[in-house]
C-alpha cells in the first residue's frame, strides 16, 4: 500500500486564515473509501484475517493506474516508465538480486536508462522498489530464479499495455516539438 501515498498526490494544502488545513484531494478521497470497503469486509467476516491490507483492492489499482497515465509525470511515474523500459530492452532476463553488488558495466547502463548518476545500492534499491510498485499494480510478474544470478521479470498483459501507452504518450510528445520545425523558410 505504500505505493498510494507514493504515486499519488493525496494531500492538498489550503491556506485559510493564515493556518494551514490538509484535505484530501479526489483521489485521495477514492483511495480512502476503497480502504474503508476492505476493511469493512474484514470486519464482517468475508475476507480471511491474513489478507488485510496487503493487497491493494481492485478499485484501489484502478485508481492508482488512472493516475499513472493521466500525461502529468511525476518522479515516480517517470521511475515506473524507465524500469517498463528496462524489462522491455533487456527481456526481463536481469533484474538484481537483493544481495548482489552491480558490476561497472551494469551500474553505468542502469544510470542512463534511468537518467541518473547513482551508486549500485541506490540503483539496485530503486530497480527493487519500482519493480514492487510496478508488481502491485499488476504491471509484470517477478519470476525468482534461485539457481541464477538473476532473477527474471515478465510484462503482463496489462504491463504490456501501459508500456506501449507510455511510449506513445513521448512520441506525441516529440512529434509536438519537431512538427513545426519541419517547416521551410523561415517567419516572414
Amino acid at each position: 500500500m505504500g505505493i498510494a501515498v507514493d504515486m499519488i498526490s493525496v494531500l492538498e494544502r489550503l491556506r485559510k486564515n493564515r493556518k494551514r488545513m490538509i484535505a484530501l484531494t479526489d483521489h485521495g478521497c477514492r483511495f480512502r473509501d476503497e480502504l474503508y470497503t476492505q476493511l469493512s469486509l474484514e470486519n464482517s467476516g468475508n475476507s480471511t484475517k491474513q489478507n488485510i491490507l496487503k493487497e491493494l483492492t481492485v478499485g484501489q489499482k484502478r485508481l492508482l493506474l488512472e493516475i499513472l497515465l493521466n500525461g502529468n509525470f511525476t518522479k515516480l511515474k517517470i521511475n515506473i516508465l524507465h524500469f517498463l523500459r528496462f524489462v522491455h530492452l533487456t527481456e526481463g532476463a536481469w533484474l538484481p538480486k537483493q544481495g548482489m553488488r552491480l558490476t561497472r558495466a551494469e551500474i553505468q547502463y542502469l544510470n542512463n536508462m534511468f537518467n541518473s548518476s547513482y551508486n549500485s545500492r541506490t540503483l539496485k534499491d530503486l530497480i527493487l522498489q519500482t519493480c514492487t510498485f510496478s508488481e502491485e499494480l499488476g504491471l509484470v510478474q517477478k519470476l525468482p530464479a534461485p539457481d541464477q544470478v538473476y532473477d527474471k521479470v515478465v510484462f503482463t498483459s496489462l504491463g504490456s499495455r501501459v508500456s506501449n501507452h507510455f511510449e506513445q504518450l513521448l512520441h506525441m510528445e516529440r512529434e509536438r516539438y519537431q512538427i513545426p520545425l519541419q517547416l521551410e523558410g523561415g517567419i516572414e
